[in-house]
């Protein structure tokens, strides 16, 4: 519980900042939400005391792309952001979050 709440909150602050962030500089969408994803996977990791086994892989993953949700709905009002290669946010801070994760 303390992994899933922990990474939430963070997924929850860590979106809202890339939305200012994208609102600001309209560019480094993708190294952004890839630096979003390691924090939360990083998050998860201390919520977990260090165990980077099953369920916790998911639930990192997961939040990475909530917080790409996040973001997007703030600056785009939906998530699906107008350029078509900024789709790739989505998988790039999953993955991240994983790394984040196993550190």
């Amino acid at each position: 519980m303390r992994a899933i709440g922990a990474g939430l909150g963070a997924a929850l602050a860590g979106g809202l900042l890339y939305a200012q962030v994208l609102a600001l500089v309209r560019f480094g969408a993708l190294i952004l939400a890839g630096l979003l994803g390691f924090g939360i996977g990083r998050v998860v990791r201390w919520g977990t005391r260090g165990q980077s086994q099953q369920p916790f892989t998911g639930i990192a993953v997961a939040l990475g792309v909530v917080a790409i949700v996040v973001g997007f709905t703030f600056v785009y009002r939906t998530p699906l952001p107008a350029r078509l290669l900024t789709l790739v946010a989505y998988p790039i801070a999953g993955w991240f979050a994983l790394r984040g994760l196993r550190g």
